[in-house]
């Protein structure tokens, strides 16, 4: 880098009080995007509105309470997996009837 000398210090000095002066960015949380059947985002918005939360985080705590139970030997997809159209996946969940898209 090149260095300016003088009575204000050298570039690099400049840079680095100039950094020092500005907000630290808050780093950014990972996202994803599923697709959701309108009756289960209904629900979640219900949810959030009604404790007056987050929707991400009615989501996430959801998730984070499915994965408790499936590392536990709790959940039984049995009745609800059928063969996937996707080459990408083996197996499509089927949603009770009352989440289905409408």
């Amino acid at each position: 880098m090149a260095r300016r000398t003088g009575h204000l210090g050298t570039v690099a000095e400049d840079v680095a009080a100039i950094l020092a002066d500005r907000p630290k960015l808050k780093l950014r949380r990972s996202k994803a995007t599923y697709d959701l059947p309108k009756r289960v985002i209904m629900a979640v918005d219900k949810i959030a509105s009604a404790e007056g939360i987050a929707r991400s985080d009615v989501v996430a705590w959801a998730i984070a309470d499915l994965l408790r139970r499936y590392r536990a030997g709790e959940v039984d997809w049995s009745e609800c997996k059928g063969p996937s159209r996707s080459p990408r996946t083996e197996w499509k969940l089927e949603l009770p009837e009352e989440w289905q898209r409408t």
